[in-house]
């Protein structure tokens, strides 16, 4: 993959937001009438399929080593992506999208610790200011004692937490692996997990499949091919720089969610939704420094 250095890591980052922010607006659209399950086992049905022809170049040189750490960030990005696509079904999206930020507190904070990477105290002002642009979307949508009491507006949080500690054993991996074997093995093992996941509960998989892709087709196929997209574009970003200097700048992704997906499904306090993302793009800017 000598072609990884070709473009700045600030690029890469920056072509996988814009990918995640389309990709989240249409994964909005299709979840208005799918059922999240139905549509979480077409995409990584449709990831998997994709991934076929790429069996031939994986290769795991430390398969002991690597593959644990593989399995436990599948697991959790499984049980994030549940919880992802169950928020952006129930809520709006300009409420839901810039919360995700959050993870990025708890991955620079995790990769301090664990993978060395530095922290100043100007990146600890962006991170304030990034809770900050958090708290007034989140407050825009009522008190926080009457917001809470319905269980879906927890639904976030989760994958908040999981996906923290998802970037920094991405970031651990892809130290000893190349890009296109984990790309491989990650849609595999979340389409496998899925699909005996979904015969537990008692899910006809054919049918789900067959009404998604029938139903969806062009959408799953648009989504999908934005999601690899940006998926390696996140790769190649990852393999260049520190998690904490990637994460800042491809969660620019919630800022245009907000901004297009609010006004597309035309969502509630937008203008003072708006003003948060901007107090977050300054937090962003921050932490970044010199892009």
């Amino acid at each position: 993959m000598g072609f990884i250095g070709i473009l700045p890591w600030q690029i890469y980052a920056g072509i996988a937001a814009g990918f995640v922010s389309l990709t989240d607006i249409l994964s909005k659209k299709v979840l208005m009438r799918e059922h999240s399950v139905q549509y979480i086992l077409a995409m990584d049905g449709f990831y998997a399929a994709i991934s076929i022809p790429l069996i031939w170049f994986i290769n795991f040189p430390n398969l002991k080593i690597v593959f644990p750490w593989i399995l436990l960030s599948v697991i959790l990005g499984a049980v994030g992506q549940i919880f992802t696509v169950k928020s952006m079904r129930h809520l709006e999206l300009s409420s839901i999208m810039p919360l995700f930020n959050l993870s990025t507190l708890i991955s620079v904070v995790i990769a301090i610790f664990f993978l060395g990477e530095k922290f100043s105290a100007l990146k600890g002002l962006g991170v304030a200011l990034m809770v900050l642009g958090t708290f007034l979307i989140e407050r825009s949508q009522g008190p926080f004692s009457i917001t809470f009491k319905d269980k879906t507006h927890l639904y976030p949080f989760i994958p908040v937490v999981l996906y923290a500690f998802l970037h920094v054993i991405n970031k651990k991996v892809l130290g000893t692996l190349d890009i296109i074997s984990l790309f491989a093995a990650n849609s595999f093992l979340y389409f496998f997990i899925y699909y005996f996941f979904s015969i537990f509960w008692g899910y006809r998989i054919k049918e789900f499949l067959n009404d998604s892709y029938g139903h969806d087709k062009k959408m799953i196929f648009g989504i999908g091919s934005g999601a690899i997209a940006s998926d390696f574009a996140y790769y190649f970003a990852l393999k260049q720089a520190p998690v904490s200097l990637v994460l800042p700048i491809f969660r620019l992704h919630s800022l245009t969610s907000v901004i297009f997906g609010g006004k597309y499904f035309h969502e509630h306090h937008l203008r003072l939704r708006i003003i948060s993302t901007i107090v977050i793009l300054v937090g962003l800017y921050l932490i970044v420094g010199k892009i």
